[in-house]
């Protein structure tokens, strides 16, 4: 082979004697571009001005040009060029675990998203030591972040996702990944990440942390300057990726008074469910409303797509579900920054509630907020995976156990 390119590739460079160090270096250059390429699929939730989703290359590229920039002129004392290495490499991580917003994550969900990250270490270390083992060894060192340097740039790295809703299209990712429907919830949870940022880097970086105060306000000035964006998108579509927790209920607690919560009506009928638990089904919410609706097989996570119906196609599609029907009465309780759905069933599920939680924003995040959400105390066993709970099972009937809606009835 080496002979093959040295006749093709022949003249004053000998490849036969620079063979082992081509290869070498073509090694390299591969591995590094599938290691990009893959880093460019890690979709972050800040949007940039065409609407379109900023990836990890390109955040990670805006790091490593603000953050030297910064350090050399306002933390001179700082290593410009380690700065910069760790900037590189900073979310190398997200390889394994994807991006993780920290946003609006409670302490909780912080604690799970790193519990994520140290399982990863080990996989993204290894990889990126075939290419550097400086690299490797730098994002080893800002994962432990005790050096000033590490620490300057993780808060820098906070800096950015405020940055781009300023000059990209922040109003729409508030609004859709966050569910923040006015100024006023802006505000709060501004004043809230802030209190962390202050927390956090406050003693070393106070200088850093009143940029990160002053970019969210110019960011609430944005959203005060534009009253009708917002107006743009009355009802959020749903994502692709549902994540919900499912829990039987026995007792509604006397304090929920479900007179003053909303309500609707729902009529649920089956058209296709497959052996995988793919389904296609259609409903009817109020009889003024109607949606078909095809889920992939899952239980925490499903994919889904859902479409309106007119109400003369609904009644013609629900005529092909006798023998596969769900009727229930579903109650919107708010709980924190959920909703919980309670659901009291009619027809032959009387006495079977049951109690859903969906989790909003990317499969990341509603992954973490799922795995560390603390279900109130009355509710009862968690039936997420529990296929008989499925609402395509429930169609043909209660699961063989017994239920108890309790004192309270409707």
């Amino acid at each position: 082979m080496t002979a093959d390119l040295g006749e093709r590739f022949g003249g004053e460079v000998n490849i036969e004697e620079r063979y082992e160090a081509a290869r070498g270096i073509g090694d390299i250059v591969l591995r590094a571009s599938q290691l990009v390429d893959d880093f460019s699929n890690v979709e972050r939730i800040p949007r940039l001005a065409d609407s379109r989703r900023e990836n990890d290359v390109e955040h990670s590229f805006m790091l490593a040009v603000a953050a030297p920039a910064i350090a050399e002129r306002f933390y001179p004392d700082l290593n410009i060029d380690l700065v910069r290495r760790f900037a590189t490499i900073h979310d190398m991580l997200e390889l394994e675990v994807g991006d993780v917003a920290t946003f609006d994550l409670n302490a909780a969900q912080l604690k799970e998203k790193d519990r994520r990250e140290q399982e990863a270490k080990h996989i993204v270390h290894a990889r990126l030591a075939q290419i550097s083992e400086t690299a490797a060894q730098d994002l080893a060192r800002y994962e432990e972040q005790t050096t000033g340097e590490a620490v300057f740039v993780r808060m820098v790295d906070k800096l950015l996702p405020v940055a781009v809703d300023v000059t990209g299209d922040g109003l729409r990712v508030i609004r859709e990944d966050y569910g923040v429907s006015d100024l006023a919830g802006l505000e709060v949870s501004h004043n809230e990440l802030y209190a962390r940022m202050q927390a956090k880097f406050g003693k070393d970086f106070p200088d850093l942390v009143a940029a990160h105060a002053l970019l969210a306000v110019d960011f609430e000035n944005k959203y005060r300057a534009n009253p009708d964006e917002k107006l743009k998108v009355k009802e959020v579509a749903r994502g692709p990726i549902e994540t919900e927790l499912k829990f039987l209920v026995n007792e509604i607690p006397d304090d929920i008074d479900l007179e003053s919560v909303p309500r609707t009506v729902l009529r649920q009928g089956y058209v296709v469910v497959c052996s995988d638990g793919a389904e296609t089904r259609i409903r009817s919410f109020d009889n003024e409303r109607f949606e078909m609706t095809v889920k992939s097989g899952g239980t925490v996570q499903r994919t889904e797509q859902t479409i309106k119906l007119p109400k003369d196609m609904f009644e013609v599609l629900w005529a092909q579900t006798v023998g596969m029907r769900v009727e229930k009465t579903r109650y919107k309780i708010p709980h924190g920054k959920q909703t919980i759905e309670l659901d009291i069933y009619d027809g032959q599920l009387s006495g079977l509630v049951t109690a859903e939680v969906e989790f909003t924003g990317r499969q990341e995040e509603a992954e973490v907020k799922a795995t560390t959400f603390e279900p109130p105390t009355w509710f009862g066993r968690d039936v997420t995976k529990d296929r008989r709970y499925k609402n395509q099972n429930l169609a043909h009937g209660l699961p063989r156990e017994p239920f108890n809606l309790g004192a309270k009835q409707l």
